[in-house]
C-alpha cells in the first residue's frame, strides 16, 4: 500500500529526526527543523531524478518512437 503524500512526509521527517543532532538548548525544535530541511533536500533530489527520467522516457520510450523503430527494422 502506497503512503499518501502527508504520510510519506511524516515518515521522512521522522527518519531524519533520528539522524540529526543539535547543540542548542531547545533540541526538539531544532532537531525537527533540521529533520525537515534534510527531508526537503531528499525530496528535491528524488523529484529532480524522477523528472529527469520522465524527460528521457518522453524522448526515447514513447509508443511512436518504438513504432518508428519497428518500421525501420521491417525496412531492413
Amino acid at each position: 500500500m502506497e503512503l499518501s503524500p502527508k504520510e510519506k512526509a511524516k515518515e521522512l521527517v521522522e527518519k531524519f529526526r533520528g539522524l540529526v543532532h543539535s547543540g542548542v538548548d531547545d533540541l526538539e525544535i531544532t532537531s525537527n527543523e533540521n529533520a525537515k530541511k534534510c527531508a526537503l533536500i531528499y525530496v528535491k533530489g528524488m523529484r529532480d531524478m524522477a523528472e529527469s527520467i520522465w524527460e528521457k522516457m518522453d524522448d526515447y520510450h514513447t509508443a511512436e518512437y518504438w513504432d518508428e523503430i519497428k518500421q525501420e527494422i521491417e525496412k531492413l
